[in-house]
């Protein structure tokens, strides 16, 4: 085999490993009893599974009530449809322990996969988040939101994904229910 081929093969290779752990499901409770029926429930009430317009889903709820192990569920059901998904954990503890840059840099190396991006600052970080992710059908998890502003630092005004996206945003925070989606 010519080296020219050996590449190509290498290259084939390396497509098909990313694809295969982009489709590893997520790991969710040892013993996750009533979850299917939840995640029926939210997927029959938000009409999550179909391709019209930009869907953005809230789950609201009290710490360790489960909004993170249904958004996981959910994810694990739908994620097939999607080229371009990513769950971003933690979102609340990671911006105050590493800070939005870092969840900024986390979610482009998610979308794009190159470990060499750096983001120099917030608004750079946000631009280059809209550009890589702009006009493209995606399914992200955003685990754990706890201000408006995180979301507006990640995504801008969310206007901007294409049509058959799904947004899924986790909070224990009830003010954010009514502003996610009006405006943002």
């Amino acid at each position: 085999m010519c080296r020219d081929e050996s590449e190509l093969v290498q290259n084939i290779v390396e497509d098909i490993s990313k694809s295969i752990v982009n489709q590893m499901p997520l790991p969710i409770a040892e013993y996750p009893v009533g979850i299917n029926s939840r995640v029926e429930d939210v997927l029959r009430s938000s009409n999550i599974e179909s391709n019209d317009d930009i869907s953005i889903l809230r789950i609201y709820g009290l710490g360790g009530v489960g909004k993170t192990t249904i958004a996981k569920a959910i994810y694990n059901r739908i994620s097939y449809h999607f080229r371009t998904k990513i769950f971003l954990e933690n979102v609340r503890e990671n911006s105050i322990t590493k800070g939005i840059i870092h969840l900024q840099e986390t979610l482009l190396f998610k979308i794009t996969e190159s470990k060499n991006l750096k983001v120099h600052n917030i608004s750079s970080g946000t631009n280059m988040i809209i550009k890589s992710l702009c006009q493209k059908r995606v399914l992200i998890i955003l685990d754990d939101v706890d201000n408006l502003d995180q979301i507006k630092k990640l995504f801008g005004k969310c206007d901007w994904f294409a049509s058959g996206s799904r947004i899924i945003m986790t909070t224990r925070e009830k003010r954010l229910i009514d502003t996610i989606g009006n405006g943002v």
